[in-house]
């Protein structure tokens, strides 16, 4: 079964007079129908990324010298994807009063998943002076809804 890729874009604000942590990894997404994702790392999505998008079809074009030139290319261009998508992704920050951050969050969602109506940001922070822990929710609609890929009609 396919898996789709979710990015959200994120934007953090320590609206508190303390210093507070914040990490990617403490980000969960809650679907209406209960199910729940954590983030998905850069190097995971380049992956998925790339194997959708091989260069299988340049040996048959171009032959062996082709194929190496042009595997060549594409491993170039992954690893420019994964260094791209590492520096958009929200990293862990400590966050004084008033600062913000800001990066995206990947999730990999079931490919029988074709419209998000409604979901839930959850996430939590830490204040660096006791470690105390502060949950956050934020509700989410009309995150997408999109086709399923089409089959040819030889399917």
């Amino acid at each position: 079964m396919q898996t789709g890729i979710l990015p959200l874009q994120v934007v953090v604000r320590n609206s508190s007079e303390q210093i507070i942590s914040v990490r990617r990894n403490d980000f969960i997404l809650r679907l209406a129908d209960g199910n729940e994702f954590s983030p998905t790392s850069p190097d995971i999505i380049a992956s998925r990324l790339e194997s959708s998008a091989g260069v299988v079809g340049w040996t048959l074009a171009f032959g062996l010298v082709g194929f190496l030139g042009s595997s060549t290319q594409q491993g170039e261009a992954d690893n420019a994807r994964r260094a791209d998508l590492r520096n958009k992704e929200l990293q862990d920050c400590t966050l004084s009063p008033q600062e913000s951050a800001q990066g995206f969050l990947f999730f990999l969602v079931p490919g029988e998943v074709t419209q998000i109506p409604q979901a839930t940001l959850s996430a939590k922070a830490f204040l660096r002076s006791d470690a105390s822990e502060i949950r956050l929710s934020l509700p989410l609609k009309e995150l997408g809804t999109w086709n399923e890929p089409k089959r040819s009609r030889d399917n």
